[in-house]
């Protein structure tokens, strides 16, 4: 039943593409008057609310070389009631229709209050993790044709297609391709021991291209040829920089943990109005491969006179408040195969007799 059903769905989609229209359409009356035979052309702009397009890339990183190409293309669908055959078709980007990647860090702001005094919402919630987005719903092969050429005026992109395309009404949608983008990338290993893991492939990328790249569901990702997933993917404006992750490294294992103290306590001290923490970060290599990797992590910050905050770290990071995010720390290392980076953050927190750390 289940093939019997994928025939029917085939045969009602062609069945919608054949049958002719027949919803009521407007219709425009052109009055000529000429004393001699002629001839001419009547051009008809209008716009409609059931088409459209959305950009689909392939991205494909070549990790050796630091190569990205991204293969540019669009899906275009319209369910207007008509048939269209043969158009010249033009796409333009002046109105957009808007865990595969590692977790982001977070500034932690701590405060001292009254005992009593009521906890904010803001303060009891925490800060919203990243939201991931849901693939487009799976859609039938589309059919790939012509490649179009981008032209950019500094505020939109246009594609003037070659030739012509037709696409029915209601039926599957067409894919046409806009040309390759080629870009150099920093391939690198990124590691958040905070929430994962693992570390993930990151290619730090820089749009060098005189035209946007375009946000969209349809971003497949590609590692050497190999399919590593499809995602959100954001929009990277002519000059813009973005991180791209190309999946997870299940080799570079990551650890965050409190120690155990001599005396069997954990590495956590606290007394009337201080706390002391102590926070050991390893990286272990497992892979057969040396790695340059970028690692993030946080101390807490204060913005209340009354309650100090001081830290250390061993090694000292190699940036700080990263992406102008207060306490967040970055790390940059090359690690050897079979080798393992160890981090240990100290930090101390101090406020007066009768206030309550939030």
């Amino acid at each position: 039943m289940a093939d019997l059903r994928h025939e029917l769905d085939q045969a009602r989609a062609a069945l919608r593409a054949l049958v002719p229209q027949d919803t009521p359409r407007a219709m425009l009356a052109v009055a000529i008057s000429t004393q001699q035979p002629t001839d001419g052309t009547v051009t008809v702009t209008y716009t409609i609310d059931d088409a459209g397009w959305q950009p689909v890339y392939d991205l494909r990183l070549t990790r050796e070389t630091g190569e990205l190409d991204i293969e540019r293309g669009a899906f275009i669908r319209q369910s207007t009631g008509e048939n269209w055959r043969d158009i010249a078709l033009t796409l333009s980007t002046s109105r957009p229709s808007d865990q595969a990647a590692p977790s982001d860090i977070w500034p932690w702001l701590r405060r001292v209050t009254d005992p009593n005094a009521p906890v904010p919402k803001s303060l009891s919630r925490g800060v919203a993790a990243d939201a991931v987005a849901e693939l487009a719903a799976p859609q039938a092969a589309p059919v790939e044709v012509q490649q179009a050429a981008a032209q950019f005026d500094g505020l939109a992109v246009t594609y003037d297609y070659p030739g012509t395309v037709s696409v029915a009404s209601e039926a599957d949608r067409v894919r046409i391709a806009l040309g390759t983008l080629a870009l150099k990338a920093e391939v690198m290993a990124q590691a958040v021991p905070l929430s994962d893991d693992r570390a993930f492939l990151m290619a730090d990328v820089t749009n060098t291209a005189d035209e946007l790249i375009l946000p969209t569901q349809e971003a497949r990702f590609y590692l050497d040829d190999r399919f590593v997933g499809q995602r959100f993917h954001e929009m990277i404006p002519a000059g813009g920089q973005a991180d791209l992750s190309f999946g997870a490294i299940d080799g570079l294992r990551l650890a965050r943990a409190i120690p155990q103290r001599q005396e069997g306590e954990r590495g956590v001290f606290t007394r009337s109005g201080a706390l002391d923490e102590t926070v050991r970060i390893t990286v272990e290599n497992l892979t057969a491969q040396d790695w340059p990797v970028r690692l993030l992590d946080r101390v807490p910050y204060s913005e209340q006179d009354d309650l100090t905050i001081d830290w250390s770290a061993q090694p000292a990071p190699s940036d700080t408040d990263v992406d102008d995010k207060r306490g967040v720390l970055e790390w940059r290392f090359d690690l050897p195969a079979g080798d393992t980076q160890a981090i240990v953050l100290d930090y101390s927190l101090e406020w007066p007799e009768g206030k309550v750390l939030r």
